[in-house]
């Protein structure tokens, strides 16, 4: 379901590079991180596009709760594939407020293994990739959740689902298009490494690129 990720601060020239943006990101948000959690205090780098239909690099809270809301429920952190095109909760984020996180790798747990193991995945030489999600503002907060679809061939062995991945090349598409549906999908590209860590990113205080080093 992907609970956990990691982004390293030199994802942000890459960004740059990639597209077309304005950055609103303050400076003290870009550090090396390599067990983000979902969170409904702390911040995350968010692109998103701002009300000129410009791409905006902004920091948002990975917690996501739907602006009709009347009352404070249990945050989310994830939408799957199935669910965000109609279920209420998410559908009317789908349709006009779509995401993209940047991130150097993702994490999933084997539970087929006791106790469960954690897997980083991620792409040759950690090239940057996007996560597809979908984002609201509930009264002043405003947060993403990440979308999940089936795994592919790859994640197959660690995990049944896997979160929805963005190619660089589609990522304004993905933000602009009004057939999101067909992003759904598991990630075609054959070039998702993953390889078993230690126990250590179960406990969201670690933070270090120990982490990211295979298991033992």
């Amino acid at each position: 379901m992907c609970g956990r990720y990691l982004v390293k601060q030199s994802v942000r020239d890459w960004l740059r590079n990639a597209l077309p943006l304005v950055d609103n990101t303050p400076d003290d948000l870009w550090r090396d991180r390599y067990n983000v959690p979902p969170d409904a205090r702390g911040q995350i780098p968010v692109v998103r596009l701002d009300q000129s239909g410009q791409a905006e690099l902004v920091a948002l809270h990975w917690s996501y709760l739907p602006r009709w809301l009347p009352e404070k429920a249990k945050w989310r952190s994830i939408a799957t594939a199935e669910q965000a095109p109609t279920n209420g909760f998410f559908r009317d984020s789908f349709r006009k407020r779509r995401a993209l996180v940047p991130v150097s790798g993702f994490y999933e747990w084997d539970h087929k293994q006791t106790p469960a193991r954690p897997n980083v995945i991620h792409l040759h030489e950690w090239k940057p990739f996007f996560l597809g999600a979908i984002w609201d503002t509930w009264h002043d907060e405003t947060g993403i959740a990440l979308i999940t679809t089936a795994a592919n061939q790859a994640m197959q062995p660690i995990h049944h689902r896997m979160p929805l991945i963005i190619e660089p090349e589609r990522a304004l598409e993905w933000l602009t298009t009004d057939t999101p549906e067909a992003f759904l999908k598991p990630y075609a590209g054959g070039n998702l490494l993953a390889h078993t860590v230690g126990l250590s990113v179960n406990d969201v205080r670690n933070d270090g690129p120990e982490l990211i080093q295979a298991a033992r």
